[in-house]
């Protein structure tokens, strides 16, 4: 039986976290960039990104504001891009920030889906950008739009 020296413990603690990643991928980053508009709550919609290691997939976090005065919210439309986009559409302060290549519609009960990340070498190196549109009905037909997020593969 070993025993953990004191020092051995400090270095430890102090040692960089690893970086997380799976299958062909040694890193996997999100981080989200521009604004998010709102228009029917004071809240924005908000989408965040963490890597489930576990089943090598893009797990995804919907946030809609909800709650008030006539206005229902009814569901997700999810953008995934190549490139970055600063687009401005239906009013001032909304702007598409991912290219719209690929849309996926969701329910208002899914707040959590996931993307498997294929085990393609050609997929190293490159980014996958995101934004969500939180869709509205009743006396504001929105959409509100969230941040954009970046998925960097490495």
């Amino acid at each position: 039986m070993r025993t953990l020296s004191a020092a051995w413990l400090l270095a430890a603690l102090h040692a960089p976290l690893a970086a997380q990643g799976c299958g062909i991928f040694t890193n996997v980053t999100f981080t989200n960039y521009g604004q998010a508009c709102g228009g029917a709550f004071v809240a924005v919609p908000a989408l965040k990104g963490t890597l489930d290691t576990q089943a090598c997939a893009a797990a995804l976090d919907f946030f809609a504001p909800t709650g008030c005065c006539n206005v229902y919210f009814t569901g997700w439309v999810l953008v995934l891009g190549a490139q970055q986009t600063n687009v401005p559409i239906l009013r001032p302060g909304c702007t598409l920030l991912a290219s719209p290549d690929v849309a996926f519609a969701f329910t208002a009960t899914t707040t959590k889906p996931s993307f498997p990340l294929p085990q393609d070498p050609a997929l190293k190196g490159i980014s996958i950008l995101f934004q969500a549109a939180a869709r509205y009905v009743g006396f504001y037909f929105g959409p509100d739009l969230s941040e954009g997020l970046e998925m960097k593969l490495r």
